[in-house]
């Protein structure tokens, strides 16, 4: 593929393609990547690269450190340096703009994790929740299944341990376990999981599946509280390598999402099948039969045709 064809195929995908309806109103974005594109997170990295190349050319002191996490970035400067370094950065381009955040008490938060700067130098970290943050997680009385309740809460301790250093491990155990508690979880449960964590931590029990060459395969079913477990324990002898995952029939996307979406008129609509039922009209009396027929046009206009 040459340059030009692939600039043409980018730009087609990234500025020429960005179209939206809302109230039967067509609009375009005209600014930014597309929330969604499999395409807007590289094309983030690659800008956000080069606005560090070009920022970090014009600075007489360079950062001891720089990590990057999409657009989070974990710089260390002096204190007399941090406004000209922002203030370069934000001039690469009208619409990008950074803050910034100093450590205060020695200590910087910096995604979930809160960085402890220790006296001699050394890093610590440990678990860290936002202020803003709800604290919500799957409710234990919400209508899953139990395995996904209990997996969802195992998650969490696990998190809380690996992102603190041992010496913070206890108190983000106390944070999971309030969270866990706040969202109906029973403290038997709770325990349950820890010692497992915990056990898992020190290198015990880890390999306690039986190994196998056979692959698995995954199949989803709707979950119907009472009846999916049901049927899966009655067909569990005669699935094999099949596993079976549960599905909730209520998401939020089904709440929020399609409710967002403009619904296109079904005469709009095209690449459809239909179906005309036969009135009849000469014997005045209804018939069984009916023409069923594809289209690639819009539906509106096949009637027409068909009329």
């Amino acid at each position: 593929m040459s340059k030009n064809l692939f600039m043409k195929i980018l730009k087609f995908v990234v500025k020429d393609s960005t179209f939206f309806t809302y109230e039967n109103s067509v609009y375009k974005q005209v600014d930014g990547c597309p929330m969604g594109s499999n395409l807007s997170p590289i094309l983030a990295s690659i800008i956000l690269n080069n606005l560090l190349d070009k920022t970090f050319e014009k600075l007489k002191i360079k950062p001891k450190l720089v990590v990057k996490y999409v657009d989070d970035l974990l710089l260390v400067l002096p204190n007399r340096k941090i406004n000209s370094v922002l203030n370069e950065m934000n001039n690469y381009h009208t619409n990008i703009k950074f803050t910034v955040e100093e450590e205060k008490d020695n200590k910087l938060p910096y995604l979930d994790l809160l960085l402890i700067r220790i006296d001699d130098g050394t890093i610590k970290y440990q678990w860290y929740n936002k202020p803003t943050s709800s604290n919500k997680i799957l409710n234990f009385k919400s209508n899953h299944p139990y395995k996904q309740k209990e997996n969802t809460a195992y998650n969490l301790i696990i998190r809380s341990i690996k992102l603190s250093s041992p010496e913070y491990q206890n108190f983000s155990l106390e944070t999971a376990k309030k969270h866990l508690l706040e969202n109906g979880y029973p403290y038997k449960i709770i325990r349950k999981l820890i010692n497992k964590a915990n056990n898992i931590q020190n290198n015990i029990n880890i390999n306690n599946q039986p190994s196998t060459n056979s692959p698995n395969y995954y199949r989803s079913i709707k979950y119907i509280n009472g009846l999916s477990d049901t049927i899966v324990q009655t067909i569990k002898p005669k699935l094999n390598n099949v596993k079976i995952t549960f599905d909730p029939v209520n998401k939020i996307d089904s709440v929020l999402v399609k409710s967002l979406k403009q619904k296109i008129d079904i005469n709009e609509k095209s690449n459809v099948i239909y179906e005309i039922p036969c009135a009849d009209i000469s014997n005045n009396r209804p018939c069984n039969l009916s023409y069923v027929g594809q289209t690639k046009n819009k539906l509106k206009y096949r009637i027409k045709q068909h009329i």
